[in-house]
């Protein structure tokens, strides 16, 4: 290695050194971890040294500021302890060391520009108001001549809207209005779903109302479920007659099934009422009769129950009563 830098400049870099940094410098500028690349664009010059693990390349500036005193080393580096404390880290000082130790000196920094300086608001020249003439005093004289300025602000004239665009409105609104029927019937909130019902002017399709039927049935709230039901049958003629056709859900169920399935005893008299079919089969060919009268199996306790079932004595009653209606029928 060859001779350490004179004593002038060994100092200005103790001096300038964090503490702990001149011994690490040293080390790094045996170990030749430093290479001068050029220029920077401050007149200072850039240098690249290696860290202590040989991973990673810091680049430093070194240079000299006419703030600072004549024997004082201005570096900046990117490593933590540069960010950190500031001063001159183990890298700006093996830099320098470095640069001193071939014979250079640092050279000084350009002087950074100054802010542009903002004037007094005493000094600024004052801002010419831009008025309307329109609005001026003595400038309009007569109701006629307003009108006649602002045509176009008088009275604005908005575009129709178009079939198409209120189309797609309504049928947004209405894909709505059902996702809300859809929860206050699953909830049994009847005030809130007969409220929403009532923004829907136009009939609903059988599908849609059977699947309101089957939330309402399958809710949490049996004596909402209830008031859903009930009312829902009344108010839209087409919920009746989905009752009527049947119309099952996923599973292959019509509501007679479900409101059997659920234990849901006055929603089938409410379906009922509407004239729903008990012998209408399911997706697995069994009727809402067939499905109360398996009822009556008690698998709790392994027997048949030696009471009547409510569910079995109300279809079959149903039954009962649309065989003379048919066979007066044909």
């Amino acid at each position: 290695m060859e001779e350490l830098p004179c004593s002038n400049d060994l100092v200005a870099v103790q001096k300038g050194a964090n503490p702990g940094s001149m011994k690490k410098a040293l080390e790094l500028l045996k170990r030749r971890a430093v290479k001068i690349t050029g220029r920077s664009l401050d007149g200072g010059v850039a240098a690249e040294v290696q860290s202590e693990q040989g991973g990673k390349a810091y680049t430093v500036r070194l240079g000299r500021t006419a703030a600072a005193g004549a024997g004082e080393v201005d570096a900046r580096c990117g490593c933590v302890d540069f960010r950190t404390r500031g001063g001159l880290c183990k890298h700006g000082a093996a830099a320098a060391l470095f640069l001193f130790q071939a014979g250079h000196e640092l050279p000084e920094l350009a002087a950074q520009a100054s802010a542009p300086v903002k004037r007094p608001r005493s000094e600024r020249p004052p801002a010419t108001p831009t008025r309307n003439k329109l609005f001026e005093p003595g400038s309009v004289s007569s109701p006629e001549e307003v009108d006649e300025a602002l045509p176009a602000l008088k009275r604005p004239q908005f575009p129709q809207p178009r079939a198409a665009a209120s189309a797609a409105v309504s049928q947004m609104q209405r894909v709505f209005f059902l996702r809300q029927l859809q929860t206050a019937a699953t909830a049994g909130n009847h005030a809130g779903f007969f409220r929403d019902l009532q923004r829907i002017h136009e009939p609903i399709g059988e599908t849609e109302v059977a699947e309101l039927l089957h939330k309402a049935i399958w809710g949490s709230d049996v004596a909402g479920a209830e008031k859903v039901v009930e009312g829902l049958l009344a108010a839209r003629p087409e919920a009746a007659a989905a009752a009527r056709a049947g119309i099952a859900d996923a599973l292959g169920r019509t509501p007679l099934h479900a409101a059997v399935a659920a234990n849901r005893l006055e929603v089938c008299r409410a379906l009922l009422s509407a004239n729903a079919d008990p012998g209408l089969p399911d997706g697995h060919g069994i009727s809402a009769l067939e499905l109360a009268s398996r009822r009556k199996l008690d698998t709790s306790k392994g027997n048949w129950r030696h009471e009547a079932d409510p569910f079995h004595e109300l279809l079959r009653g149903a039954v009962a009563k649309s065989a003379p209606a048919e066979e007066n029928a044909t």
